[in-house]
This record gives C-alpha cells, structure tokens and sequence, in this order.
C-alpha cells in the first residue's frame, strides 16, 4: 500500500469504513476545523489505518456504526462497488463486490468483501501520535 501523509494545514481528520454519516459529519465539521475532503477527492475518508502526519496538533475522529446497516447503505446508493473497490486496496485476495450484485446475494455469499472488521480494529489497536475520537453512527443523532 502506498504511504499517505496528511497535510500539516489540516486540523481534523474524519474517516470510516463508509455507509456511517461520514460525508455529513465532514460537513458539519469543517464550519469550524479544516477537514479532509466530503467526497474523498484527497484520499483521507476511508483509510484503512490511522496515516502518520507533521502535525502535532491533529485530532482524527472515527465513526463506526452497526455493519449491516453501513452494508444496506452501501447498497442502497449504489456505492457497494467503488467502496469495496476503496477498502480492497491493500487486499490482494478478493475482487471489490461487482456492480451488478445484489443485497441479497451478498448477504448469502457471507465475506465480508469490505473488509469492515480489519478497518475497525487498524484503527482502534494501532497507537498513534494525535488523538482519536470513536464515534458510533447510531449516537450521533
């Protein structure tokens, strides 16, 4: 996987494994903080880890939610395929999850095709130098 620095400008960086409110929360916080992308043009949105940076002042929050519901989200805009496209990166085993699959045939297939487990736990169990803050999509509202 190619190595990723953030931009020492950049105050606060949100990211996830997707389908969590991760768009929203950026835009609500970058009012006030100078934020990663919305729509992931920089790269900072859904890192698989925490990525090193320059700034000593970084803070990083992580939203997460229930799998199911981040996956029927996925699904229910059509993002199943770039996401999974995203989050298999650094994968070399298994093909992103097809355009043209459905829910359902996901579902009983039973792989988890975006990883979502390993997103959580690089984040949660690796000790980096700014804080985290984890955030579960259902307390947010």
């Amino acid at each position: 996987m190619k190595s990723i620095y953030l931009p020492k400008d950049m105050e606060l960086l949100v990211c996830s494994y997707g389908g969590v409110g991760t768009t929203f929360l950026i835009d609500f916080l970058a009012q006030y903080k100078t934020c990663n992308n919305r729509n992931d043009q920089d790269g900072f949105k859904h890192l698989d880890k925490p990525p090193p940076t320059c700034n000593p002042d970084l803070k990083a929050i992580y939203i997460f939610g229930n799998p199911i519901d981040a996956i029927y989200s996925l699904f229910r805009r059509d993002f199943h395929n770039e996401q999974s496209y995203k989050l298999l990166e650094q994968y070399s085993k298994l093909a992103p999850v097809p355009m043209e699959m459905s829910l359902e045939t996901y579902a009983k297939d039973g792989i988890d095709r975006f990883h979502f487990e390993n997103h959580f736990l690089n984040w949660s169990q690796r000790h980096f130098q700014y804080s985290i803050l984890f955030v579960r999509y259902e307390k947010i509202w």
